[in-house]
């Protein structure tokens, strides 16, 4: 993805100054954001409809239209110059209309009982017999690729991707919270029942308090030797994020109920970790550094 969308003429500017850059990140940021609860107030299929058709529109005017053009005359170079914009045409249609779908990836992959998504298994795959075993799958950009990992969550294994992000950490952050909010891939099989989400709730702050005193208590002893100051303290406590890999122990746990209200307490924390901390722990590393007896 280009490194700004709203102000690509500004770029050289940006590059030079990082204020004009952290505005240009924010004005993306927010183009998108906004974007995006415009698209989710669409139904999926006109959401769908009208991607590809802006996005067949406009695609071939952007300046990567002129590099997918020259890829299509070297790959395909037996074709006509029509056949050539057709299929560029159609490349461009659903990109936009991957985009739209973004927004509905819950619905995609979850509504009408899954109906939307045809899963057919091809032979034996351990990992879906055992969600324990590790494996690795390859996907290509066909189709709406972010339905891929959808597909393979429902046959109950926790995930956990690979992908090149946004040149804007902004905007990263933003797509990454919107996909794991919607699809909350790694509970695709578990019941978000009241009283396990309550107790699930109740569980983010004693994880806190024990990072905290795994943090204070050896930050205590070592203080007089290297002299941490709070605000490295409290980095280290806001700063001990959860992913996936708590999600996947998590599932290694034998079936019955005490597994299912375990994921949901994982998943609870992960959930706040992501879009709670995640999202702020760069302004505490800030702090932090500035703190620093190092700091100019």
């Amino acid at each position: 993805m280009a490194r700004f969308i709203l102000g690509h003429r500004l770029r050289a500017l940006g590059e030079r100054h990082g204020a004009v850059e952290a505005v240009l990140y924010r004005l993306d940021r927010a183009f998108f954001g906004t974007l995006l609860w415009l698209i989710r107030r669409l139904p999926v299929d006109t959401a769908s409809r009208l991607g590809a058709r802006i996005g067949a529109a406009l695609g071939p005017r952007f300046r990567k239209g002129r590099a997918l053009d020259d890829n299509l005359r070297l790959a395909l170079p037996d074709r006509s110059e029509d056949e050539r914009k057709r299929i560029a045409r159609q490349a461009w249609g659903n990109a936009g209309a991957v985009f739209a779908e973004y927004a509905h990836l819950d619905e995609i992959a979850f509504g009408e009982n899954g109906a939307r998504i045809a899963v057919e298994v091809l032979g034996d795959i351990r990992t879906f017999r055992d969600p324990a075993h590790p494996a690795v799958f390859v996907t290509a950009h066909q189709a709406n690729w972010e339905v891929t990992a959808a597909a393979i969550a429902r046959q109950g294994v926790p995930l956990a991707v690979v992908y090149s992000p946004p040149t804007n950490p902004l905007l990263d952050e933003l797509l990454n919270v919107a996909l794991f909010a919607l699809l909350a891939l790694e509970i695709v099989v578990v019941d978000l029942e009241p009283n396990a989400l309550v107790i699930g709730a109740l569980t983010i702050p004693l994880v806190l308090l024990a990072r905290t005193a795994s943090v204070q208590v050896p930050a205590v002893v070592l203080d007089r030797r290297h002299g941490f100051d709070p605000y490295t303290r409290r980095l280290m406590i806001w700063g001990g994020l959860r992913g996936a890999l708590g999600v996947a122990m998590a599932f290694t746990l034998p079936d019955g109920a005490p597994r299912e209200l375990f994921l949901v307490m994982t998943y609870c924390v992960v959930v706040f970790s992501i879009v709670v901390q995640g999202l702020t722990v760069g302004r505490v590393a800030a702090r932090a550094a500035a703190a620093s007896p190092s700091s100019p």
